[in-house]
């Protein structure tokens, strides 16, 4: 179970490379997020039961703990790095892709992906955004 839920999961992962690109389409986007969902639920689960099966009666509440712990620790831990790294890189690759040395227009796409919508899809401006947003992602 954890095998196969780990196996979705990954499909997830790689669908996803297609789904945030400027091609992507919306069936495309809702369906990695599903399959990383269900794929993380199957190995949420053999994991759980896993490591409740390995310990005394005694001590299932504890592992049950320990276990969701390190799940939460590891999720404030990714977020925080991609946060990082988004804050990090995202302005270079603004700065690199959209033709302009407007800091505000720069500053304001970094802080609203609803901006970059508001150019016509042949905008030299959105096509520099959109590039930006694919060289982090």
């Amino acid at each position: 179970m954890l095998f196969a839920g780990l196996m979705i999961r990954l499909l997830g992962v790689f669908l996803m490379l297609a789904a945030r690109s400027e091609t992507g389409t919306t069936f495309q986007l809702i369906l990695c997020q599903v399959l990383q969902g269900v794929g993380g639920g199957f190995a949420s689960i053999a994991v759980q039961v896993s490591a409740q099966a390995a310990v005394a009666h005694i001590d299932v509440a504890t592992v049950t703990a320990l276990v969701l712990l390190l799940t939460e620790v590891g999720n404030s831990v990714g977020s925080a790095l991609a946060a990082g790294v988004w804050a990090t890189y995202m302005p270079k690759e603004l700065r690199k892709h959209v033709p302009t040395a407007n800091e505000t227009l720069l500053n304001e796409l970094f802080g609203s992906i609803m901006d970059i919508t508001l150019y016509p899809k042949d905008d030299p401006i959105r096509l520099g955004a959109v590039a930006a947003y694919q060289a982090v992602m």
